[in-house]
């Protein structure tokens, strides 16, 4: 047992430090790629020296990539932070991470933040103009989330380490109580002898019992660890499939109570598992609708399917399936699948801005033409200065109207990936000037 106990704390001790070690690789590896588009974005307003425009951009790109951002110039000074006033901030100059990133280097550490009042994790990269340092990204997040996946991964290996302990010291009961018995029984039959009592006997135990005894329990043993070998793989499946997946999962009781949150609805709803479940649905849930919807199916036990937006933490549309648990004593509860389709939306009506879009862009041609042929109609024909004129600016309309046409094509064979975007060079001033031509 003392063995036993010694494995699994040190199989504890291992699993937390690899886990954390592999949830601090990913935020830093997220960290890296964020910094490098903020400092893309950045850089031409820190070659302007415009401080306002640099503030604006942080705290616009702080909510976009939901991580706190920090400008700062080649001397520390903070220009522009995604939380704070810049002008009240201090000078960051002592920093490690902020005097790597002054060296060319890329800069990390954990530490204590005074504004989250939490541990952080703070990455720093320099943006560099003609080989040189002339500002700083800095980007931080807290390591609440780390924290708490390494929390939950101890609940389980500690449940894992009672269960095996309490299974061990069963079996050393049960062995022991089997080896002794044939020495009790001698020595309650010497007791016996030695107080007159002849007539008692006992049962001679043989070797061939013990081990029919010792197989009989191994083969229980095996049986009982193959049995929770596939209950922890069957509910390691279910964990997984639950976390990973990208829609979210509440199951409700016959009681209305919550008994499953998954790791999306945490995001959704903004509330931690372990602090709804067991709590009824509409405690958690700030929808009426959404609601509504539950208490019906709870009643009916009829499926629903309906479209509902979510206005907190975020304004966001879910796809959601609502459908009865349904067990031989009768109702067994609710699950509801929420999925977001926020982003089919937005593209919708994307589409729709484009349609209008486009109609504008070849209804003004098209005017044109028609315009121009009128006139010609009209008389101006006649006149070889005005007709040559006329024509050319037709045929112009008329290249515009086969360019937008082709770039529908084009658009339309990027979006099924049916082509590559090929980035060229173009002269801005020539491009501005034709488009106040054409108008």
């Amino acid at each position: 047992i003392i063995i036993i106990c010694i494995i699994s704390i040190g199989i504890l001790f291992t699993a937390i430090l690899t886990l954390k070690n592999y949830h601090l690789e990913r935020l830093t590896s997220q960290l890296k790629s964020n910094a490098l588009l903020v400092s893309r974005i950045i850089k031409p307003y820190l070659i302007k020296g415009d401080p306002s425009s640099i503030d604006y951009q942080c705290k616009i790109l702080g909510k976009e990539i939901t991580t706190r951002v920090t400008i700062l110039d080649k001397k520390g000074t903070v220009l522009g932070d995604s939380k704070e006033d810049p002008n009240k901030m201090e000078n960051y100059t002592n920093n490690s991470e902020i005097k790597q990133a002054l060296t060319k280097k890329i800069g990390v550490n954990l530490r204590h933040s005074n504004i989250f009042k939490i541990d952080c994790i703070y990455l720093a990269t320099p943006i560099i103009e003609n080989d040189q340092v002339i500002g700083v990204t800095l980007l931080s997040l807290p390591l609440n989330e780390v924290k708490a996946k390494i929390t939950h991964v101890y609940n389980i290996i500690i449940l894992g380490i009672l269960l095996v302990s309490s299974i061990a010291l069963g079996v050393s009961f049960l062995v022991i109580k089997m080896i002794n018995k044939p020495l009790q029984d001698m020595s309650s039959l010497v007791k016996a002898i030695k107080n007159g009592n002849l007539t008692k006997k006992t049962k001679i135990y043989s070797r061939d019992e013990i081990n029919k005894l010792a197989d009989i329990f191994n083969q229980m043993a095996k049986e009982l660890k193959a049995k929770i070998q596939t209950i922890t793989e069957d509910r390691d499946k279910i964990e997984a499939i639950l976390t990973n997946i990208a829609e979210g999962v509440i199951a409700i009781d016959e009681n209305e109570r919550l008994i499953l949150f998954n790791p999306t609805c945490e995001k959704i709803f903004g509330f931690s598992k372990s602090k709804v479940i067991g709590k009824y649905f509409w405690e958690v849930i700030r929808n009426n609708e959404l609601n509504n919807l539950f208490g019906e199916v709870i009643e009916k036990g009829e499926t629903k399917k309906c479209e509902i937006t979510l206005f907190l933490p975020q304004e966001r549309t879910f796809e959601v399936h609502i459908s009865s648990l349904k067990r031989k004593e009768g109702l067994g509860g609710i699950i509801a699948v929420l999925h977001d389709i926020t982003d089919l939306k937005n593209q919708e009506k994307m589409r729709i801005e484009f349609v209008a879009n486009v109609s504008h862009e070849l209804r003004t041609p098209l005017t044109s033409i028609k315009g121009f042929v009128e006139t010609l109609k009209d008389g101006a024909i006649d006149d070889p200065k005005i007709n040559r004129k006329f024509l050319s600016i037709i045929e112009k309309h008329t290249e515009r109207l086969n360019n937008l046409i082709n770039d529908l094509l084009q658009l339309s064979q990027i979006e099924f990936k049916e082509t590559k975007m090929e980035l060229q060079k173009t002269n801005l001033k020539e491009l501005v000037e034709e488009v106040l031509f054409d108008l």
